[in-house]
């Protein structure tokens, strides 16, 4: 189940409502509406996800991992 963290003095819920709805309309976007511009571009998200790296490039895996390290960082300085 999602919660919203308590209330800090200074933020209102409806901000943190509006910030969430907006994070999963990127997701959505992302996984459902985004064209594929290249054929591969699937397969690389796969291997990504699913770990097997051995097969890309170092600063792309680096890329992908701070990719989840940012929205934990704007999340601790936003709430």
């Amino acid at each position: 189940m999602l919660t919203i963290a308590p209330d800090i003095p200074g933020q209102k819920t409806g901000t943190k409502i509006a910030l969430l709805t907006l994070w999963l309309g990127f997701i959505a976007y992302t996984l459902s509406l985004k064209p594929l511009d290249q054929p591969g571009t699937l397969t690389l998200i796969e291997n990504l996800i699913q770990g097997n790296w051995q097969s890309i490039h170092s600063y792309l895996v680096a890329i992908f991992c701070f990719m989840g390290v940012w929205p934990l960082i704007y999340a601790a300085l936003l709430f």
